[in-house]
């Protein structure tokens, strides 16, 4: 795992306050347009996953070629893992 991982660290330095009432809000990302600009059935697989919906399991993402599969999230939900 030591010498096959990539930690990567980004940060956002929020509003530019030189810019005064017009540098925007630095609140919680609240991801208002996706929400209203995303239909809300649409998941977010793992990469290399693939959405395959069933009755009853709306988020269902499956590993080509297995049975393995996993939960997804909503477009553009707030996962902590970085924006969708």
């Amino acid at each position: 795992v030591e010498d096959e991982t990539l930690v990567v660290f980004t940060s956002d330095n929020g509003p530019w306050t030189a810019e005064r009432s017009c540098s925007g809000s630095k609140g919680e990302f609240a991801a208002s347009w996706l929400r209203e600009n995303v239909d809300p059935s649409c998941t977010a697989c793992p990469s290399e996953y693939s959405p395959e919906p069933l009755p009853g399991e709306p988020r269902r993402c499956v590993y080509p070629g297995t049975d393995y599969e996993i939960d997804g999230v909503p477009c553009g939900e707030d996962s902590g893992l970085g924006s969708a």
